[in-house]
């Protein structure tokens, strides 16, 4: 079974500008279960481009439902790849992401949120 075990940290600054390590509760709290990754073509789909497969409908507490390119994608971490055959396509770079996990990939893993400490692991 992989599993993804991290430690979140950030900086932030001080009242008199200087820049401060945050502790990790309130870096994860922050910003949340985050880590880097690679996105790449799921491993099934053989093409060297990002094929679109299908159009599929998005809806978030921020956007109401809208169309969506669909694409198979391969995500991969220093300790997890994750295969996803429909994947869809949304604008995340303004908020510093390429991926956001939503719970259809989620409901394979186990996912612990440990607040407290900063931390979250991630298994399949």
């Amino acid at each position: 079974m992989p599993i993804l075990h991290t430690q979140i940290g950030a900086q932030g600054k001080s009242p008199d500008g200087k820049v401060v390590q945050l502790p990790p509760a309130v870096a994860l709290q922050m910003r949340g279960p985050v880590l880097q990754v690679t996105v790449t073509i799921e491993q099934n789909a053989g093409d060297l481009g990002l094929p679109v497969i299908d159009v599929g409908s998005m809806q978030s507490a921020s956007h109401e439902r809208h169309p969506c390119n669909v694409y198979p994608i391969q995500i991969v971490s220093p300790a997890l790849t994750i295969n996803v055959a429909r994947s869809l396509g949304a604008a995340l770079a303004s908020q510093g992401l390429i991926v956001l996990i939503g719970r259809d990939v989620l409901q394979n893993c186990n996912l612990f949120y440990n607040g407290p400490a900063g931390q979250f692991t991630l298994s399949l």
